[in-house]
């Protein structure tokens, strides 16, 4: 899997089990190897299984807003933290999957495994993750507040929960709409915007649980097709579905990047909210090949493609290609092996889908031949 990110004057690079700072002011660049994890020796065998080095896989990744900390979640419940200077600062094992990690504002980090349950580390403390607050489905996606006070998380019932911190037995609302799991949440201008694999983008007006806009990506798709055939296949696993899903969504001020599952390019859009009201322009498509990796959207819009690190720039309502370098060009003393293995995201987001499976049938053959026996 590979992430973009930057940090300060930095863009890290995450690759497997390692990611490479790039310093763009320098043009210098150095290689962080993410350590192994710190195991008891009375390790469960299903822990061994989770352990091997196969699952040492990145899989996301948050920065603090002081850009001060750096989160680190492996496929094999590792949790590591490092400091603005790439100094480990943590490393510990999880007892559940994690699905993502943020900061609060005190730099302490919230957990949401895949179980439903978020826990809080205060890893300065060193003390262990206590629980704070717990979903019935597995959680997507976690986001805090500007304030610090409310923490919004997301799950694969289509619920985006809105609870008080540190307090988080107190819930301040829902924000339902969806109709199918909820991958994103994110906070913009005191706006929650969430994103679904029902294809949509919705703003909400959290405290109060209410939608204030909404926006269908898949209106903008030019190629239908597409949407046919995912149509196809998800129809052939018995899942009734009429959109594309949204894979990844980034905000940053006012605009705000969309991908979508198998549509090969980036939807952009411009936001304003007025008053009460959010007013959504459609800038553009980016088409872009060969296919995206990942990308990351602040001052400027990075693409990481499997040949190309693509820049572009927004320069009225457009963004146009600024620079585009050469993969091998960059790193090329670094075996980049993952930029020819582009991840399975089709397998992974598919599964969020809720199968309907027809056990009523079963259960009347078995009945028949109960009675066929006693006669």
């Amino acid at each position: 899997m590979v992430i973009l990110k930057k940090l300060g004057s930095c863009l890290l690079i995450f690759l497997e089990d390692y990611f490479i700072v790039y310093n763009e002011e320098e043009t210098s660049q150095k290689i962080v190897q993410v350590p192994g994890p710190q195991v008891d020796p009375e390790v469960s065998k299903s822990m061994e299984e989770v352990l091997k080095p196969e699952n040492k896989i990145i899989t996301s990744v948050c920065t603090s807003r002081d850009a001060e900390f750096l989160t680190i979640i492996l496929q094999n419940r590792q949790l590591v933290i490092y400091d603005s200077n790439f100094n480990l600062v943590s490393n510990i094992l999880s007892k559940r999957a994690v699905s993502k990690a943020m900061f609060t504002k005190h730099n302490d980090v919230l957990i949401a495994d895949k179980t439903g349950d978020v826990y809080l580390y205060k890893f300065k403390d060193k003390s262990e993750p206590t629980l704070l607050l717990g979903h019935l489905s597995m959680l997507l996606d976690i986001t805090m507040s500007a304030c610090g006070k409310y923490v919004i998380t997301c799950d694969r019932d289509e619920k985006i929960r809105v609870s008080c911190y540190p307090n988080a037995y107190n819930i301040v609302s829902y924000c339902l709409g969806h109709k199918e799991f909820v991958s994103h949440v994110v906070i913009s201008n005191d706006v929650l915007i969430s994103a679904s694999g029902d294809g949509t983008i919705r703003f909400w007006d959290f405290l109060n649980g209410t939608e204030i806009s909404m926006l269908n990506t898949n209106d903008y798709v030019d190629n239908k097709s597409v949407v046919e055939k995912f149509r196809k296949e998800m129809d052939a696993e018995k899942v009734a579905i009429d959109a594309l899903p949204i894979v990844d969504i980034q905000v940053f001020g006012n605009i705000i990047a969309v991908t979508l599952l198998g549509y090969h390019g980036i939807q952009l859009y411009c936001v304003n909210k007025c008053n009460e009201q959010v007013n959504i322009k459609f800038l553009q498509n980016l088409k872009i090949t060969p296919e995206i990796l990942t990308f990351t959207l602040n001052h400027e819009l990075l693409i990481f493609t499997e040949t190309s690190l693509l820049k572009y720039k927004y320069d009225k309502d457009r963004f146009v290609e600024a620079t585009s370098i050469s993969i091998n060009e960059l790193f090329a003393n670094y075996k980049v092996s993952s930029c020819n293995e582009i991840l399975n995201i089709n397998s992974k987001i598919s599964a969020l889908y809720k199968r309907k499976f027809d056990n009523v049938q079963e259960y009347l053959e078995r009945k028949k031949l109960r009675l066929e026996n006693k006669i």
